[in-house]
Protein backbone atom coordinates (compact mmCIF):
# COMPACT_ATOMS: atom_id res chain seq x y z
CA UNK A 1 0.00 0.00 0.00
CA UNK A 2 2.90 2.63 0.53
CA UNK A 3 4.17 1.79 -2.99
CA UNK A 4 0.66 3.29 -4.00
CA UNK A 5 0.52 5.92 -1.55
CA UNK A 6 3.99 7.21 -3.13
CA UNK A 7 2.76 6.39 -6.57
CA UNK A 8 0.25 8.64 -6.68
CA UNK A 9 1.73 11.40 -4.42
CA UNK A 10 4.64 11.68 -7.31
CA UNK A 11 1.85 12.04 -9.64
CA UNK A 12 0.06 14.79 -7.76
CA UNK A 13 3.13 16.34 -7.15
CA UNK A 14 4.33 16.51 -11.12
CA UNK A 15 0.60 17.31 -12.37
CA UNK A 16 0.70 21.03 -13.06
CA UNK A 17 -2.88 20.91 -13.27
CA UNK A 18 -6.08 19.17 -11.35
CA UNK A 19 -6.53 15.39 -11.45
CA UNK A 20 -10.16 14.74 -12.70
CA UNK A 21 -11.51 12.19 -10.96
CA UNK A 22 -13.48 9.00 -11.92
CA UNK A 23 -16.91 9.69 -11.72
CA UNK A 24 -18.79 6.70 -10.57
CA UNK A 25 -22.69 5.50 -10.29
CA UNK A 26 -24.72 7.76 -8.15
CA UNK A 27 -25.03 5.58 -5.90
CA UNK A 28 -21.29 5.06 -5.19
CA UNK A 29 -20.44 8.30 -5.06
CA UNK A 30 -23.77 9.09 -2.22
CA UNK A 31 -21.56 6.07 -0.37
CA UNK A 32 -18.42 7.87 -1.17
CA UNK A 33 -19.56 11.58 0.02
CA UNK A 34 -20.79 9.69 3.52
CA UNK A 35 -17.26 9.66 4.37
CA UNK A 36 -15.13 11.48 2.20
CA UNK A 37 -14.84 14.61 3.90
CA UNK A 38 -14.00 13.07 7.25
CA UNK A 39 -11.12 10.93 5.63
CA UNK A 40 -9.92 14.49 3.91
CA UNK A 41 -9.95 16.55 7.60
CA UNK A 42 -7.75 13.68 9.16
CA UNK A 43 -5.15 13.19 6.46
CA UNK A 44 -2.24 15.42 6.17
CA UNK A 45 -3.22 18.82 3.94
CA UNK A 46 -0.60 17.08 1.02
CA UNK A 47 -2.46 13.87 1.53
CA UNK A 48 -6.38 14.85 1.10
CA UNK A 49 -6.15 14.26 -2.22
CA UNK A 50 -6.40 10.43 -1.13
CA UNK A 51 -9.49 10.34 0.74
CA UNK A 52 -11.99 10.12 -2.45
CA UNK A 53 -9.39 6.41 -2.81
CA UNK A 54 -9.40 5.60 0.48
CA UNK A 55 -13.23 6.26 0.72
CA UNK A 56 -13.87 3.14 -2.09
CA UNK A 57 -11.01 0.97 -1.13
CA UNK A 58 -13.20 0.91 2.02
CA UNK A 59 -16.75 0.62 0.46
CA UNK A 60 -15.06 -2.58 -1.15
CA UNK A 61 -13.89 -3.96 2.47
CA UNK A 62 -10.23 -4.29 1.35
CA UNK A 63 -8.80 -5.12 4.61
CA UNK A 64 -5.06 -3.71 3.66
CA UNK A 65 -6.52 -0.65 3.93
CA UNK A 66 -7.25 -0.48 7.18
CA UNK A 67 -3.50 -1.15 8.02
CA UNK A 68 -2.25 1.07 5.85
CA UNK A 69 -4.08 3.84 7.48
CA UNK A 70 -3.04 2.79 10.96
CA UNK A 71 0.51 2.70 9.78
CA UNK A 72 0.82 5.53 7.57
CA UNK A 73 -1.69 8.18 9.10
CA UNK A 74 -2.56 6.75 12.36
CA UNK A 75 -6.27 6.24 11.79
CA UNK A 76 -8.14 3.38 13.26
CA UNK A 77 -11.75 3.00 11.70
CA UNK A 78 -12.79 0.94 14.33
CA UNK A 79 -11.65 2.88 17.55
CA UNK A 80 -12.50 5.93 15.08
CA UNK A 81 -16.09 6.17 16.04
CA UNK A 82 -17.42 8.97 13.71
CA UNK A 83 -16.13 7.21 10.73
CA UNK A 84 -16.74 3.77 12.46
CA UNK A 85 -20.72 4.90 12.28
CA UNK A 86 -20.71 6.00 8.96
CA UNK A 87 -18.96 2.85 7.53
CA UNK A 88 -22.58 1.12 9.51
CA UNK A 89 -24.88 3.80 7.88
CA UNK A 90 -23.07 3.27 4.32
CA UNK A 91 -23.59 -0.59 4.88
CA UNK A 92 -26.99 -0.17 6.35
CA UNK A 93 -27.76 2.40 3.21
CA UNK A 94 -26.58 -0.46 0.43
CA UNK A 95 -28.61 -3.12 2.09
CA UNK A 96 -31.72 -0.74 1.62
CA UNK A 97 -30.59 0.08 -2.07
CA UNK A 98 -30.36 -3.96 -2.78
CA UNK A 99 -26.66 -2.91 -3.59
CA UNK A 100 -24.42 -6.05 -2.77
CA UNK A 101 -20.47 -5.81 -3.05
CA UNK A 102 -20.25 -7.30 -6.39
CA UNK A 103 -22.45 -4.82 -7.30
CA UNK A 104 -20.41 -2.28 -6.01
CA UNK A 105 -17.04 -3.39 -7.94
CA UNK A 106 -19.14 -4.30 -11.30
CA UNK A 107 -19.96 -0.44 -11.56
CA UNK A 108 -16.17 0.80 -10.44
CA UNK A 109 -15.21 -0.93 -12.91
CA UNK A 110 -17.00 -0.10 -15.83
CA UNK A 111 -16.63 3.04 -14.56
CA UNK A 112 -12.99 2.70 -14.84
CA UNK A 113 -13.96 1.10 -18.50
CA UNK A 114 -15.04 3.96 -19.66
CA UNK A 115 -13.25 6.53 -18.61
CA UNK A 116 -10.24 4.60 -20.35
CA UNK A 117 -12.48 5.04 -22.77
CA UNK A 118 -12.69 8.75 -23.25
CA UNK A 119 -9.54 9.45 -22.57
CA UNK A 120 -8.40 6.45 -25.49
CA UNK A 121 -10.75 8.79 -27.54
CA UNK A 122 -9.28 12.30 -27.15
CA UNK A 123 -5.61 11.34 -26.87
CA UNK A 124 -5.95 8.03 -29.88
CA UNK A 125 -6.19 8.59 -33.48
CA UNK A 126 -6.50 5.77 -36.15
CA UNK A 127 -6.09 5.63 -40.06
CA UNK A 128 -9.63 3.90 -40.11
CA UNK A 129 -11.39 4.93 -37.06
CA UNK A 130 -13.74 1.76 -37.85
CA UNK A 131 -11.44 -0.61 -37.90
CA UNK A 132 -12.68 -2.55 -35.25
CA UNK A 133 -16.85 -2.07 -36.11
CA UNK A 134 -16.85 -5.52 -37.18
CA UNK A 135 -15.78 -6.95 -34.17
CA UNK A 136 -17.14 -5.03 -32.02
CA UNK A 137 -21.07 -5.95 -33.84
CA UNK A 138 -20.36 -9.35 -33.17
CA UNK A 139 -19.39 -9.03 -30.27
CA UNK A 140 -22.63 -7.27 -29.35
CA UNK A 141 -24.45 -9.56 -30.57
CA UNK A 142 -22.69 -13.01 -28.95
CA UNK A 143 -22.88 -11.15 -25.87
CA UNK A 144 -26.32 -9.73 -25.57
CA UNK A 145 -29.17 -10.97 -23.61
CA UNK A 146 -31.87 -11.18 -26.37
CA UNK A 147 -29.19 -13.17 -29.07
CA UNK A 148 -26.30 -14.80 -26.83
CA UNK A 149 -28.60 -17.46 -25.30
CA UNK A 150 -30.35 -18.86 -27.99
CA UNK A 151 -27.01 -19.20 -29.96
CA UNK A 152 -25.05 -21.03 -26.53
CA UNK A 153 -28.66 -23.19 -26.79
CA UNK A 154 -27.92 -23.69 -30.85
CA UNK A 155 -24.50 -24.43 -30.35
CA UNK A 156 -25.12 -26.65 -27.72
CA UNK A 157 -27.43 -28.62 -29.81
CA UNK A 158 -25.10 -29.27 -33.01
CA UNK A 159 -22.42 -30.71 -30.43
CA UNK A 160 -24.87 -33.19 -28.82
CA UNK A 161 -26.05 -33.68 -32.35
CA UNK A 162 -22.67 -34.68 -33.22
CA UNK A 163 -21.96 -36.39 -30.62
CA UNK A 164 -24.84 -38.79 -30.42
CA UNK A 165 -26.02 -38.73 -34.40
CA UNK A 166 -23.14 -36.72 -36.12
CA UNK A 167 -20.27 -38.91 -35.57
CA UNK A 168 -21.73 -42.15 -36.77
CA UNK A 169 -21.13 -40.68 -40.33
CA UNK A 170 -17.51 -40.02 -40.41
CA UNK A 171 -17.32 -43.75 -38.39
CA UNK A 172 -19.30 -45.59 -41.19
CA UNK A 173 -17.14 -44.15 -43.97
CA UNK A 174 -13.68 -45.30 -41.75
CA UNK A 175 -15.54 -48.77 -41.41
CA UNK A 176 -16.58 -48.88 -45.08
CA UNK A 177 -12.08 -47.52 -45.86
CA UNK A 178 -10.51 -50.05 -43.59
CA UNK A 179 -12.96 -52.83 -44.71
CA UNK A 180 -12.00 -52.12 -48.63
CA UNK A 181 -8.24 -52.26 -47.44
CA UNK A 182 -8.91 -55.26 -45.20
CA UNK A 183 -10.40 -57.01 -48.50
CA UNK A 184 -7.51 -56.12 -50.58
CA UNK A 185 -4.72 -57.36 -48.55
CA UNK A 186 -6.42 -60.80 -48.17
CA UNK A 187 -6.33 -60.84 -52.42
CA UNK A 188 -2.60 -59.68 -51.61
CA UNK A 189 -2.11 -62.53 -49.00
CA UNK A 190 -3.87 -65.02 -51.40
CA UNK A 191 -2.02 -63.61 -54.15
CA UNK A 192 1.47 -64.20 -52.60
CA UNK A 193 0.30 -67.65 -51.12
CA UNK A 194 1.21 -66.21 -47.48
CA UNK A 195 0.67 -69.09 -45.20
CA UNK A 196 -3.20 -68.99 -43.25
CA UNK A 197 -1.40 -68.82 -39.50
CA UNK A 198 0.43 -65.41 -40.80
CA UNK A 199 -2.62 -64.06 -42.58
CA UNK A 200 -4.60 -64.84 -39.41
CA UNK A 201 -2.26 -63.13 -37.59
CA UNK A 202 -1.69 -59.96 -39.65
CA UNK A 203 -5.40 -59.57 -41.06
CA UNK A 204 -8.01 -61.25 -38.70
CA UNK A 205 -6.59 -60.30 -35.39
CA UNK A 206 -3.98 -57.88 -36.09
CA UNK A 207 -5.76 -55.56 -38.29
CA UNK A 208 -9.63 -57.04 -38.07
CA UNK A 209 -9.76 -57.28 -34.55
CA UNK A 210 -7.11 -55.06 -32.71
CA UNK A 211 -7.37 -52.16 -35.56
CA UNK A 212 -10.52 -52.13 -37.15
CA UNK A 213 -12.69 -53.94 -35.21
CA UNK A 214 -12.04 -51.68 -31.96
CA UNK A 215 -11.80 -48.34 -33.94
CA UNK A 216 -14.91 -48.47 -36.01
CA UNK A 217 -16.79 -50.00 -33.03
CA UNK A 218 -16.01 -47.74 -30.57
CA UNK A 219 -15.82 -44.36 -32.62
CA UNK A 220 -19.03 -45.50 -34.13
CA UNK A 221 -21.34 -44.93 -30.63
CA UNK A 222 -18.81 -41.08 -31.15
CA UNK A 223 -16.78 -42.06 -27.58
CA UNK A 224 -14.27 -39.31 -27.36
CA UNK A 225 -11.78 -42.10 -25.92
CA UNK A 226 -11.13 -44.14 -29.20
CA UNK A 227 -7.75 -43.64 -30.03
CA UNK A 228 -7.16 -44.14 -26.08
CA UNK A 229 -8.94 -47.31 -26.54
CA UNK A 230 -7.56 -48.80 -29.50
CA UNK A 231 -3.85 -47.92 -28.06
CA UNK A 232 -4.99 -50.23 -24.79
CA UNK A 233 -6.34 -53.10 -27.04
CA UNK A 234 -2.95 -53.08 -29.03
CA UNK A 235 -0.90 -53.28 -26.29
CA UNK A 236 -2.57 -55.97 -25.02
CA UNK A 237 -2.14 -57.79 -28.67
CA UNK A 238 1.48 -56.59 -28.40
CA UNK A 239 1.83 -59.01 -25.32
CA UNK A 240 -0.14 -61.56 -26.45
CA UNK A 241 2.14 -62.06 -29.38
CA UNK A 242 5.31 -61.93 -26.68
Amino acid sequence: MSVIYSSLNNIHNKSNSVISPITYDTKVENYISIIENDLSELLPPNKKYLSRWIALKLLDENTSINDALKTNFNIDINTNIPLHEKMLKIKSQMDEDGFSLSSLRDSVVSSIVHKAEEIRCETCSFENAKYNLKNTKIDKILTSKKFGIPIMIIFLALIFWLTITGANYPSSLLSNFFGYIQDKLLILFNTLHIPDFLTNILIYRYVSNSYLGSFCYVTSYGNIFSFIYFARRFRIFAKDCI
